[in-house]
This record gives structure tokens, C-alpha cells and sequence, in this order.
């Protein structure tokens, strides 16, 4: 299994939701390494961003973001699942309070 930093795997997160969404949206991000719910290799990835530059609300982003992260840890040999939660700038902000 394919250990990554912290920094890495925000990386990819990072480049994933820029090539979807497009540039300056992403306002926050957080990773975390676990297990899903069937004990498989996961990344958990929180995206906060800023719905109000992105005008295509009918694009499915979180599908396309999951994808591409997924997509680009395939290609670096690293098996881990990302799982992708992404929230309005409003709820981020609630989420980290929690």
C-alpha cells in the first residue's frame, strides 16, 4: 500500500476540484486516512467552495471531483478509496465548529 503525506493527498484534492470546477472556488480542504464501512484503505476529503463563482449548479461536481481524485490516485498505484464530501462555505464553517 502507497503511504501519502498529508500535504499530497491535499495536493491531489486540490488539483482535482480546480480541473473540475474550475480555479478559485476551493476555499478549504481537509484530508483523513482511514477505513470505510467494509474496512478498505480510504481518504476522506472535505472541500469547502464558493458556490457563487460556480455558475453550472446542474454540473455534478461531487461525482466529477470523486472521479478525478480517484482517477489520479490510480495513476500514482495508491488503492485507497476517496470519499469526497463538499460544502458551501456556510456549512464548511458549521462543519469545522462541530
Amino acid at each position: 500500500m502507497v503511504a501519502r503525506t498529508r500535504d499530497e493527498l491535499l495536493s491531489i484534492g486540490r488539483e482535482a476540484v480546480d480541473h473540475v470546477a474550475g480555479t478559485c472556488i476551493l476555499k478549504a480542504a481537509e484530508v483523513a486516512v482511514g477505513a470505510d464501512s467494509t474496512d478498505l484503505p480510504a481518504y476522506f476529503f472535505d472541500f469547502a467552495v464558493d458556490f457563487d463563482r460556480y455558475r453550472r449548479p446542474d454540473f455534478p461536481v461531487h461525482a466529477r471531483i470523486m472521479q478525478r481524485t480517484w482517477d489520479a490516485l490510480t495513476e500514482r498505484g495508491d488503492e485507497h478509496i476517496p470519499y469526497i464530501t463538499v460544502f458551501s462555505q456556510a456549512d464548511w464553517e458549521k462543519h469545522r465548529r462541530a
